[in-house]
């Protein structure tokens, strides 16, 4: 969100071989600790190993990320990158990412999902609200997650 308005932004990121104690971890548009963090929770309960790893990620159009919501999104592209599998086109991805590997409810669900509508996607991965209901808006199809495990089996 920026301010009341909804802007969604692609995330990418690439896994390459790197030197276990050096691996190096590296953002363009991101916070660089957000992003240790959530290497963290992958190799802790997304069972990855990226000690031995360099991870470069990157918001397209230079655009400067910073709202939790933007978690499961960039863990899902990391994963991605290190399985080499990605989410389908038309899929995008919204939650913040706990510690413990959960995957938690976000402000404003209702209004980030129908700006997807408009931009064409068809399928979200979505945290499962505090009431374990589902946000309900015309033309896209949540997939909610409780976790990060769940969230990384919805790639392809």
């Amino acid at each position: 969100m920026h301010g009341s308005r909804c802007v969604l932004v692609e995330l990418q990121a690439l896994t390459a071989t790197g030197f276990v104690g050096s691996a190096k971890r590296k953002s363009s548009g991101l916070d660089s600790n957000r992003l240790a963090m959530l290497i963290a929770v992958l190799e802790q309960h997304g069972g990855l190993r990226l000690a031995d790893r360099d991870v470069f990620t990157s918001s397209v159009g230079g655009i400067r990320v910073a709202e939790p919501a933007s978690d499961l999104a960039l863990l899902l592209a990391i994963a991605g990158a290190h399985y080499k599998r990605a989410l389908a086109p038309t899929t995008c991805a919204v939650g913040e990412v706990g510690l413990g590997g959960e995957v938690r409810p976000v402000a404003q669900l209702d209004s980030r999902l129908r700006e997807a509508v408009r931009l064409g996607y068809t399928h979200a991965i979505t945290p499962v609200t505090a009431k374990g209901s589902t946000p309900k808006v015309k033309g896209i199809e949540p997939i909610p997650v409780k976790s990060v495990g769940g969230a990384i089996e919805q790639m392809h």
